[in-house]
C-alpha cells in the first residue's frame, strides 16, 4: 500500500498545519480501512505584473481533487485524481480554457502471503524525503516503484521492494510506446525501516540497462515527541530530483527575457524545465517539524552541489507557522525563497545570476465539522530579478469533504 508522508510521526506532533498527503494510510497506521474525500479549489483570480510588458487579470480556473483508498488484509488499492478546469496559458488573453484531468495517481497491492505482495504502481515513500512545507519528496525517496515489484515485509518495520519501473514517476522504460526506449528495462530495489523513534531508507532506480537515467537516494527522520527532523541526498543522472515546482504560482510563465519573449521553463538542455525549483545531480534536502501547545512550525531546506552553469536555482529555503485559534478555527502563514548563486543567465548586462523568487501565502483555515473544512487565503510572489522580475497575486479558496 502506499506509504506517504511518515503519517504516524506527522500525527503524533498534530502537524495539520502542513498539506496533507496524498494517500491516508500509511503502514504502521493502519491494517485495514476505507477513506475518501473530495476537495473543491481555486485561485480566483490571477493577476501578473511582469518587469517588462503589461499586466494580466484572469480567472484562475477550478481544480477538483478526488482521492479514494481501501486498505484489505489481501487488497489494497487507491486513486488520486485531480481534474481542472483553466486556460492552457493563464497570462495569454486569447487562450482557450481546457478540461483536464491528466493528474491521476493511483496503486493496486495484492497480499500473496504473510510477508509478500504483489504491487502495481505501488510508489512508497521513506519520511526522510518529505518536505513539510512544500509537501514535496525528493524523487529518490520512493523506495517502491511506479511499474510492477515484489514487496516484502518480514517485519513490521522493515520493508524490502523489488521491481520494474514503467514510463511515469522515474522516466523509465517506454514499454507501451514506439520510441527506442522500450527496451530499457527500468529495474529499481528499495527499502525502508521505520520505527516510532527513527526511519532510514532509500533506492536504486535504473540499474543494469538504463544506467543514464540512474537515481538513487538515501534518507533519514528521527522523531522526538514534538520534533520530526528529515535529511537526505539524492543522486540524479538526468538532474531532475522531484523538486522543480517550489514556488506558489508557477513562475515558468512569468520569466520574459529582455526583447520580451517568453523563456517557457528555461528549456533547460531540451528538458522543459520549470523555472522556479531545483535541478542538479545532487541534491541535499531537509525538513522539520515542530509542533507546541499554542503554534505548530515547519521548514523545508534544498541545495544542488551541481557546478554553476545551469539555467535555475541553487537554494531553497521555506517556513511555515500555524496557529490553533480555538478548536475549528486555524491561521497560518508560509513563505519560501530560492536563490541562484551561478553567473548563468544572459541578462541586459551580460552574463549572471538570476535574483531570487520570494513567496508569501497567508490563510484562514475552518472545520466546519469532521467532514467538512474551509479554507481562504491570499498568495503573493515576486520575481526580484532586474530583467524578468515580476509582481503575482492570487485568492486561494478551497472547500474538502473527508469521509
Amino acid at each position: 500500500m502506499k506509504k506517504i508522508l511518515c503519517a504516524a510521526a506527522a500525527l503524533a506532533i498534530s502537524a495539520s498545519s502542513f498539506a496533507e498527503a496524498a494517500f491516508h494510510f500509511a503502514d504502521s497506521e493502519k491494517k485495514s480501512g476505507e477513506f475518501f474525500s473530495n476537495e473543491l479549489s481555486s485561485d480566483i483570480f490571477h493577476y501578473f505584473d511582469p518587469e517588462y510588458g503589461d499586466s494580466h487579470t484572469n480567472f484562475a480556473g477550478l481544480s477538483n481533487e478526488v482521492i479514494a483508498e481501501y486498505v484489505g488484509k489481501k487488497l489494497s488499492l487507491g486513486i488520486d485524481a485531480t481534474f481542472t478546469f483553466k486556460k492552457s496559458n493563464p497570462w495569454d488573453d486569447d487562450s482557450v480554457y481546457n478540461i483536464d484531468w491528466s493528474d491521476i495517481d493511483y496503486y493496486v497491492e495484492y497480499n500473496a502471503a504473510n510477508s509478500v505482495s504483489v504491487g502495481f504502481h505501488d510508489v512508497m515513500w521513506t519520511a526522510g524525503s518529505w518536505l513539510p512545507v512544500a509537501d514535496v519528496h525528493a524523487l529518490g525517496g520512493d523506495y517502491g516503484t511506479d511499474g510492477i515489484a515484489a514487496v516484502i515485509r518480514p517485519t513490521g518495520e522493515f520493508t524490502f521492494v523489488a521491481g520494474i519501473d514503467f514510463d511515469d514517476v522515474h522516466g523509465g522504460a517506454d514499454w507501451f510506446g514506439d520510441g527506442d526506449r522500450n527496451q530499457d528495462y527500468a529495474v529499481a530495489i528499495g527499502a525502508d525501516y521505520s520505527s516510532k523513534q527513527f526511519s532510514v531508507g532509500g533506492s536504486i532506480h535504473h540499474l543494469i540497462t538504463d544506467k543514464e537515467n540512474l537515481l538513487l537516494g538515501a534518507y533519514a527522520s528521527i522523531n522526538a515527541d514534538s520534533l520530526i527532523v528529515n535529511v537526505g541526498f539524492t543522486h540524479s543522472e538526468q538532474g531532475d530530483v522531484g523538486l522543480g515546482n517550489l514556488d506558489y504560482l508557477g513562475s515558468d510563465y512569468y520569466y520574459e527575457n529582455y526583447d520580451g519573449n517568453l523563456l517557457a521553463s528555461a528549456n533547460v538542455d531540451s528538458k522543459n524545465w520549470h523555472v522556479a525549483g531545483i535541478y542538479g545531480e545532487n541534491v541535499l534536502t531537509a525538513g522539520l517539524m515542530f509542533g507546541a501547545s499554542k503554534f505548530n512550525f515547519g521548514a523545508d531546506f534544498a541545495y544542488s552541489f551541481d557546478d554553476d552553469d545551469h539555467y535555475y536555482y541553487d537554494f531553497y529555503g521555506a517556513v511555515d507557522f500555524n496557529i490553533p485559534v480555538d478548536k475549528r478555527l486555524g491561521f497560518d502563514v508560509k513563505g519560501f525563497v530560492l536563490v541562484d548563486f551561478g553567473d548563468d543567465i544572459m541578462g541586459t548586462e551580460g552574463l549572471r545570476n538570476l535574483d531570487p523568487t520570494i513567496g508569501v501565502y497567508p490563510k484562514i483555515t475552518f472545520a466546519m465539522n469532521k467532514n467538512h473544512a474551509f479554507a481562504a487565503g491570499l498568495i503573493a510572489q515576486f520575481g526580484t530579478d532586474s530583467d524578468y522580475g515580476y509582481t503575482a497575486f492570487a485568492l486561494p479558496v478551497s472547500w474538502k469533504y473527508t469521509y
